[in-house]
């Protein structure tokens, strides 16, 4: 379509700061099947170009469709300078960036089963079944939601401080949600599966690991007791960790946050943060995670970034932009929802590395507390005041070092830095958790994972109905 000479002759021909050109093509299939009937079907292709251009401080973006032809690239380009041009400098904050080298990389991905080369006959027939053994498991299973989807996503990144990059990956993912009753009694279960793979992700899933797992749980949980109240040791699950890193801990590492003042973390690099035995970090190089990337949308190089490292807040994760504000390298966090959208700072794989503990010792020293397993239904983050509240599909009563009792509808409370520093013990054992999902931030969404090992805190809120 467009050379790299050309595209490149593109960016630096508008006599500006910066000038960055991303050519994205991308398809995707997805189906829903509900109690046994197809409830979405579809599939879609999108190619379009975003355009940025920095002048003067201030920037401009054009997005566009048309891009068969070089005009149609050359004009949005022009126009981009325009907007960044016509910014009314007293109402604008002024931008920079910070100074790169140029790269040049071809990305190529490949998986075992492409999904884009298994018929969308073939891709009902295991979801349907699939979802159908879930239904199945037992005639206290109400409803049952399996959805699939996958996507390819091709990416050119060129800009003018010389940095041409071609990149490409498949993203593929499963998730099945069920629901049972029983006696004026409703609980449900979900699990999900996904990465950057192909449809051989599906080809793994049986009746046994996945759909009557999921329906054991919600058909095992009608019959759980209510949690206690009040104050209490815990130990929480890698899904549970991997939900406290990314929502609570993650977004206020993002260097936007940071910047516009939005961050329980400001001014507070190089301080104790954690327990010394808390280290987190962002790593979109972890192989085959939903959150993987070789480059992110700005064309940085990824890496991991270790956010706190033995209880100290290490660094934060930055785009172009915020490194230039904070006078620090990019890290590789620049993600954008397709080309309509520009690069902000965004998380990828984020978690807690492992400690020295084992879950069993870490249980044995409990005589009355909680073991927190599955990730619930609801909740609420405020990052920047640094107060959370997360809901726990299932969990156990903890008597004299022993999982007892099952228990439903837990609900944790609490505040991110006080957790953070109640954190007594960290496992050896350690999770990604597999199941991916989609992160929302200013209207985007983004592709992440997130993990970690079992953690004991000394005492946290538990609450439940």
């Amino acid at each position: 379509m467009f050379t790299k000479q050309t595209l490149l002759e593109l960016c630096t021909s508008v006599n500006a700061d910066f000038a960055e050109i991303r050519i994205v093509e991308s398809s995707s299939t997805g189906i829903q099947i509900q109690d046994g009937k197809a409830s979405r079907l579809g599939s879609l292709n999108g190619l379009g170009a975003g355009i940025r251009v920095l002048k003067n401080g201030s920037w401009g973006f054009v997005s566009c469709e048309n891009i068969s032809e070089k005009d149609s690239i050359a004009s949005s380009i022009k126009n981009a300078k325009v907007l960044a041009t016509s910014a009314d400098k007293k109402w604008t904050e002024k931008r920079a960036i910070a100074g790169i080298k140029p790269i040049h990389d071809v990305v190529s991905f490949k998986v075992k089963i492409d999904p884009r080369r298994v018929s969308f006959k073939e891709k009902m027939e295991r979801i349907r079944e699939l979802e159908a053994k879930a239904k199945e498991y037992s005639a206290d299973v109400v409803n049952t939601v399996l959805n699939y989807g996958d996507s390819y996503f091709k990416e050119i990144i060129a800009n003018s401080a010389g940095t041409y990059i071609e990149q490409e990956k498949i993203l593929t993912r499963a998730s099945l949600f069920v629901t049972a009753y029983k006696k004026g009694v409703r609980q449900s279960s979900r699990k999900s599966i996904a990465g950057t793979k192909g449809f051989e992700i599906i080809d793994k899933l049986t009746p046994e690991n996945f759909s009557y797992k999921v329906s054991s749980k919600a058909v095992e949980l009608l019959s759980a007791e209510n949690p206690p109240s009040g104050k209490f040791p815990v130990i929480l699950s890698p899904a549970i960790v991997g939900l406290f890193t990314h929502e609570a801990v993650g977004h206020n590492a993002e260097g936007d946050a940071v910047k516009n003042g939005n961050s329980i973390f400001q001014e507070k690099i190089g301080k104790q943060i954690a327990s010394s035995v808390v280290s987190m970090a962002d790593d979109p190089t972890f192989e085959n995670a939903y959150g993987f990337y070789a480059y992110d949308n700005e064309g940085t190089k990824s890496g991991k970034t270790m956010i706190i490292e033995n209880g100290i807040l290490k660094s934060f994760l930055h785009n172009l932009e915020t490194a230039g504000f904070f006078n620090v390298a990019p890290t590789g966090n620049a993600r954008a929802d397709g080309y309509s959208s520009l690069p902000i700072v965004r998380m990828s794989n984020t978690y807690m590395l492992p400690g020295k503990s084992s879950f069993e010792e870490m249980l044995s020293k409990i005589k009355k507390g909680i073991f927190v397993e599955d990730v619930g239904f609801g909740g609420y983050v405020f990052p920047e005041r640094g107060q959370f509240m997360f809901n726990a599909n299932s969990s156990y009563l903890i008597e004299n070092g022993k999982k007892t009792k099952l228990l439903k509808n837990v609900s944790l409370v609490g505040l991110t830095l006080e957790t953070l520093l109640n954190v007594e013990e960290v496992s050896k054992e350690f999770a990604l958790s597999g199941e991916g999902g989609m992160c929302g931030k200013s209207g985007q969404s983004a592709p992440v994972d997130d993990g970690g090992p079992y953690i004991k805190i000394k005492e946290m809120l538990v609450g439940g109905r």
